[in-house]
């Protein structure tokens, strides 16, 4: 880490060898752990046990070749090689990014259409000692947003800064989330940032902050619906807990691994790099693919494309080259000055007036 980070007042570097009053966990980097307020856990270096002091970065091995956010068209550990963008400190991940996500519902939690309302909740968090100043949730895909009451566990240092995840909560009535088929949550900081509402892919696949969306199902033959994150957080159905509130499948599983999984070659298509000459030139076809992962309906063929503008014949110009760009080339008459064509000659005596005649500025 940079001498100017560790030294900085404002951000409080520290070695922890306890954790909530007991001494740390192997797992958790024990003896001693360094912490980096506002870091991604990758910098928070585990199982300490010498730091040295060099006038150069450090070679370590994960240092350079880890924790990198790479340009989309960077697809490959030789790509990155060979455009010299490993020690390159722009693509270098310190802080954490603004992010945000859902935890109630859960995942396959089921909930009564008779519970009248539903108090949806998660977590969010910000890097660089930012401050989370709100959370939003949408019921139609971002068109209008319900504010989330922010929970708040500390207060501003001395500096202004936090560092503590903050958590939110936003009561929603049953029938809306019954009919919205997917909700989604963004959080905002202080200075106006908020998350993407779609991913952007990248080598490592790090960094990723888009919206969190959960799709809402019907129980079917119940009068109940169950929620689908886009992944499972406990390995398997032993680790999960109130199972009594989970919907399962008639064998006792999950009834999904999470939409994400389940339409993971529709999620790739969608948001995989494709080499310049398979780009498509209209960015619709993308859309299209991000809008299947909301509704998982397929466009159907032959459907009707938005009008294009008619131009007549009378405005069309050039011939397909660069010389003749602009320039109309049908007509008996031809400028001698600049080669455009008119059908009168009138036309063209006009056309030298107000464009060719060194007096055309003067009054007449």
């Amino acid at each position: 880490h940079m001498r100017e980070v560790c030294m900085n007042p404002t951000r409080p570097c520290m070695l922890a060898f306890m954790m909530n009053g007991e001494l740390l966990h192997p797992d958790h980097g024990y003896p001693v752990r360094l912490l980096m307020p506002g870091y991604i856990g990758g910098r928070m270096i585990k199982w300490l046990t010498k730091i040295s002091v060099t006038e150069g970065e450090g070679q370590n091995y994960y240092h350079l070749y880890d924790n990198r956010v790479f340009p989309k068209h960077i697809t490959s550990k030789d790509e990155a090689t060979k455009h010299k963008i490993w020690t390159d400190p722009m693509y270098t991940i310190n802080d954490r990014n603004i992010n945000s996500a859902i935890w109630a519902p859960a995942h396959c939690e089921k909930v009564s259409l008779s519970a009248g309302k539903y108090t949806v909740g998660g977590y969010a968090y910000n890097g660089a000692g930012r401050p989370i100043h709100r959370v939003e949730v949408t019921l139609n895909d971002g068109h209008t947003w319900m504010p989330a009451t922010i929970h708040r566990f500390e207060k501003p240092s001395e500096f202004g800064m936090v560092y503590c995840w903050v958590h939110w909560t936003v009561d929603v009535p049953v029938d809306l989330l019954k009919g919205c088929g997917e909700f989604a949550v963004r959080a905002w900081d202080d200075s106006q940032n908020c998350q993407p509402e779609r991913p952007s892919w990248n080598l490592m696949g790090m960094m990723n902050n888009p919206w969190f969306r959960v799709k809402v199902h019907d129980v079917p033959g119940g009068s109940a619906i169950w929620f689908e994150h886009p992944t499972r957080v406990e390995p398997n159905l032993g680790h999960a807990w109130d199972k009594d509130r989970l919907y399962l499948t008639a064998d006792g599983q999950l009834a999904s691994p999470g939409w994400q999984e389940r339409l993971k070659a529709e999620y790739s298509e969608a948001f995989k790099p494709l080499p310049l000459q398979e780009q498509p030139l209209d960015g619709e076809e993308y859309n299209d693919k991000a809008r299947f992962l909301r509704s998982e309906n397929v466009k159907k063929a032959g459907a009707a494309k938005a009008s294009t503008m008619e131009i007549s014949a009378e405005a069309r110009s050039g011939d397909g080259t660069v010389n003749n760009v602009g320039i109309k080339m049908s007509g008996n008459v031809m400028c001698e000055h600049c080669s455009q064509r008119f059908d009168t000659e009138a036309a063209k005596k006009l056309h030298f007036k107000f464009i060719h005649d060194p007096n055309r500025h003067q009054e007449d």
